[in-house]
């Protein structure tokens, strides 16, 4: 059987999706693998840096961008932690290159070995020349396969994967929002056999978390051979995902071919699991409720742009005018994407999900101001609950703006405090 690489070849899909997906922002994944050490796993790390989400300074005939990547693994119940730091200097060869325009990025890869537990992975990308920081974290699960006899590492996905003489060469999909993926993708894991197993079954299924139910099955027969078997499973672009997260699970089976099916009977060998995410675009969003989609542009547009947005006869007027007010938006007018519109809906989405009170989190004083300024970078809270029921939160961002909330009555309503009202707009930047 061939072996899988874990090599990167030019990701061409990091200028259509990843970079216009998130203003500012980096992308990581973890591969959790099993270890020739007995009490611990390897463990992949993968982290992409766009040079949209870096400031760069012109250098003679050059761009350059100096940043750090730093990696935190911490198991908080076992008192663990580990701890890394990538330095690199990205060099584009013009301005275009270095404001992403080109699809231009760095990749960062190292691996650790670590005990098994639950580990928070916290990355903070800091950009030198713009004083800057951005953080992201997720949770990962560190298992010591040593000590089953069939176990499956955990999922990997690609956004390619090509035959390379007696190997095949992978492209790790560093973002979960696989609704980009117009052509499908592929989940890459290992299958550690210590048993005398010569075929199992792999069954691949995508579960939607909100409903709870499967939204795709598909399953395989796979040869595997005493130790380390890679493996991976196509997964097909016309999957219907709708909004939300979504659950990928691959199960290895025997006795059985085919799908699982409700009522099917199967002996489970092993399984792993994995989140995935499917956003739609801005323009089906705006399409499914342009109500709303207008009334948001409160903390972009004026009044008056859009009163003339709503004065329009018909909805297919209403939303080419929505349309043409943020085209005059578009850092990037000659590629499909529209980064600023992007950014923007994205931080109401977060600020829904994060800062709801007595109203949707966008309509929030917390809401307006991550909506306008984006993330702070630093967040304190002051809790005089022995006085009163009184909370201070206090936000800072770079240039010395500090923003600072107040919950005066204790049930989570955070109102601004300092100042008292805010008439910035919201203005993307790369």
């Amino acid at each position: 059987m061939k072996n899988i690489l874990l090599l990167v070849v030019i990701v061409f899909i990091l200028h259509n999706c990843l970079v216009t997906a998130q203003a500012n922002s980096f992308f990581f994944d973890v591969l959790v693998r099993k270890c020739e050490t007995t009490d611990s796993a390897n463990v992949d790390f993968f982290c992409c840096v766009p040079n949209q989400a870096l400031k760069f300074n012109r250098q003679g005939n050059k761009h350059i961008a100096n940043f750090s990547v730093a990696v935190s693994f911490t198991d908080s119940a076992m008192g663990r932690a580990s701890n890394f730091e990538l330095k690199r200097n990205a060099v584009a060869d013009n301005f275009e290159a270095a404001q992403g325009l080109n699809g231009d990025f760095t990749l960062l890869t190292n691996s650790l070995k670590l005990l098994s537990g639950n580990y928070r992975v916290r990355v903070l990308l800091r950009d030198e020349i713009a004083n800057k920081e951005y953080i992201i974290s997720r949770t990962i699960s560190v298992v010591n396969y040593s000590v089953f006899d069939f176990s499956i590492s955990s999922i990997l996905l690609l956004s390619g994967i090509e035959e390379s003489g007696e190997n095949y060469i992978i492209t790790p999909y560093l973002y979960d929002n696989v609704s980009l993926l117009d052509e499908g993708y592929f989940a890459f894991f290992e299958v550690y056999n210590d048993r005398e197993y010569k075929k199992i079954n792999i069954t691949a299924e995508i579960r939607n978390n909100d409903n709870d139910k499967v939204i795709y099955n598909t399953a395989f027969t796979q040869n595997v051979d005493t130790g380390t078997t890679q493996c991976y499973v196509k997964i097909s672009p016309d999957i219907k995902y709708g909004l939300g997260n979504n659950t990928l699970r691959i199960f290895a089976t025997e006795g059985i071919s085919g799908a699982m099916g409700a009522d099917s009977v199967v002996n489970i060998l092993a399984a792993a699991s994995r989140s995935i995410r499917s956003i739609s675009t801005i323009a089906d969003r705006a399409i499914k409720d342009l109500a709303k989609s207008i009334s948001q542009l409160r903390y972009v547009a004026t009044d008056r742009q859009i009163d003339s947005i709503n004065k329009a006869e018909t909805d297919a007027d209403k939303l080419r005018l929505f349309e043409a007010f943020w085209k005059t938006l578009d850092p990037t007018p000659h590629t499909e994407k529209n980064e600023a519109m992007e950014e923007y809906y994205r931080r109401i989405d977060y600020a829904n999900e994060n800062f709801k009170a007595y109203r949707e989190g966008w309509m929030t004083d917390k809401g307006r101001v991550y909506i306008i300024f984006g993330p702070p970078i630093n967040v304190d809270r002051t809790n005089n609950s022995f006085a009163d029921n009184r909370t201070f939160e206090r936000w800072t961002y770079s240039g010395n703006r500090i923003i600072v909330f107040l919950d005066a009555s204790g049930f989570g309503d955070f109102r601004l405090y300092s100042p008292s009202f805010i008439t910035d707009k919201y203005r993307f930047e790369f």
